[in-house]
């Protein structure tokens, strides 16, 4: 009976990339499952508070790791990131357009006076993706026993000022 030479290594190497072609499309859906990369959020700016708007984002984003573990480990670089500089990529590109929405509804907030015009909106954008991707971590890092929605009633006054 002749084996392949190397068969071992390309079943794994295959493996990989069905894993890493579902994670590219993980990342996709969840492009079309956050209403925040969605243009629709825009238009429903007018209907509702900016501080609402950004709430429900950075919410959205901390219930979408509860129900979505094995992407959020790829959102957070324990899995399969380091593989592909183009996934990579592509999460930064998915958390740069979640900042820039974020940046959006506080500016938003601003103009409905609950927040100062000289409010550094980027900074606070930033201060807001970086706490769910902490949570994200937190979550990952227990092995998925740290709720990332735990305390965020309390959480959320602090994160809005």
């Amino acid at each position: 009976m002749q084996t392949e030479p190397f068969g071992d290594v390309l079943r794994v190497a295959g493996h990989a990339e069905l894993e890493l072609g579902l994670a590219v499309l993980g990342v996709e859906g969840l492009e079309q499952a956050l209403p925040v990369v969605r243009a629709d959020l825009y238009l429903e700016a007018a209907e509702e508070s900016g501080l609402k708007q950004a709430e429900a984002i950075v919410a959205s984003l901390l219930r979408f790791a509860q129900k979505n573990r094995g992407l959020t480990r790829v959102l957070v670089g324990d899995a399969l990131v380091h593989e592909n500089p183009r996934l990579q990529a592509r999460i930064n590109q998915l958390l740069d357009r979640i900042e820039a929405t974020l940046k959006q509804c506080l500016k938003v907030a601003s103009a409905q006076g609950a927040l100062a015009a000289e409010h550094d909106f980027g900074a606070h954008a930033d201060l807001l993706v970086c706490y769910a991707m902490g949570r994200w971590q937190r979550f990952v890092k227990s092995g998925f026993k740290d709720d990332p929605l735990a305390n965020w009633p309390a959480q959320w006054p602090i994160l809005a000022r």
